[in-house]
């Protein structure tokens, strides 16, 4: 009996002792829980890729990964062990490739150049086309004058202006003028250029339509005129030869043009030269005054004398 007890005890010291159970498949190695690191100089620092190689204990398989060891037993359990060294536990640290010992350089991506600015497409404009601007609001071109607004053309006027279009000095005759002093701006368009005295088409801008009309009144005189705002009269010079020539002055009366007076200068039958002048009464005419005026042999003016004007002239 005592030797039965013996042999119980004896088999229980082999267990305690780290036996392995012939019907267990677990390791009593005691795990370890931290990766100890080395400062070993010889470390690589290349990634270790796992590896499963066959353990010689049955069905058990051994994974190394990062110097770890792992055994699954028969609940399918798995216990990581390290790796024993001469009784040391080294883990090899995983480092990224720098030969300089340094941070790595970020990389940079390849300078590009970019493409060749295209100019903006020029947007399309209302510009006049053929038109030789007078001002932003008038052009003229070989069919005569076009009107403008914000530059969209928005009238055509009938006008004569190859001579107009022939001169240089075509903005100082092309009128833009209040010839009736409503503060709207007229036109007078000279068809005849270079002449003694020119002649040309008058139109009157219609406020109510904003465009320009037809002026039958002025177009009647059919010559270039002047104005004077401040007297509110308009006045027309004609001159025949080098000697004579007429003054007329208009004013408008209830909206219709009224001759006011007319002055002439010319050379009588007798050779003399006669200065007169008239005033007008609802259409009547009435002279005013008369001067003799004396010239010399050469044409000169050497003095005048004033001729008593009668009643009856």
């Amino acid at each position: 009996m005592k030797k039965y007890a013996l042999l119980i005890i004896a088999a229980a010291m082999l267990t305690a002792c780290g036996k392995v159970d012939t019907t267990s498949n677990t390791i009593d190695t005691p795990v370890v829980d931290t990766i100890q690191l080395t400062t070993d100089e010889s470390a690589t620092d290349v990634f270790t890729e796992p590896t499963t190689e066959a353990s010689t204990k049955g069905d058990n398989t051994r994974t190394t990964a990062a110097h770890t060891t792992g055994t699954g037993d028969a609940s399918g359990k798995r216990t990581t062990v390290p790796k024993s060294n001469g009784g040391r536990t080294n883990a090899t640290p995983v480092r990224p490739a720098n030969n300089n010992n340094s941070a790595p350089k970020a990389t940079q991506a390849p300078a590009t150049t970019p493409p060749p600015t295209q100019p903006p497409t020029a947007a399309p404009t209302t510009e006049p086309n053929n038109d030789i601007m007078m001002t932003e609001r008038f052009g003229i071109s070989e069919k005569g004058v076009n009107i403008y607004s914000n530059g969209k053309k928005i009238q055509h006027l009938d006008v004569n202006t190859e001579a107009l279009m022939a001169s240089e000095h075509r903005e100082t005759l092309f009128q833009i003028v209040d010839f009736d002093f409503d503060n709207h701006v007229d036109l007078f368009i000279p068809e005849a250029v270079g002449t003694l005295n020119t002649t040309g088409k008058y139109f009157r801008f219609n406020s109510s339509t904003g465009l320009f009309e037809d002026w039958t009144e002025l177009n009647n005189i059919q010559y270039s005129i002047t104005t004077d705002p401040e007297k509110k009269e308009l006045i027309l010079c004609l001159r025949n030869n080098a000697i004579d020539h007429e003054t007329k002055v208009y004013e408008w009366k209830d909206s219709a043009l009224s001759l006011k007076t007319r002055s002439i200068i010319y050379k009588a039958d007798d050779g003399q030269i006669y200065d007169e002048s008239y005033e007008y009464t609802d259409g009547v005419e009435k002279m005013t005054k008369r001067v003799h005026i004396i010239v010399d042999e050469n044409g000169t003016t050497i003095g005048q004398e004033e001729i008593p004007v009668s009643d009856t002239e």
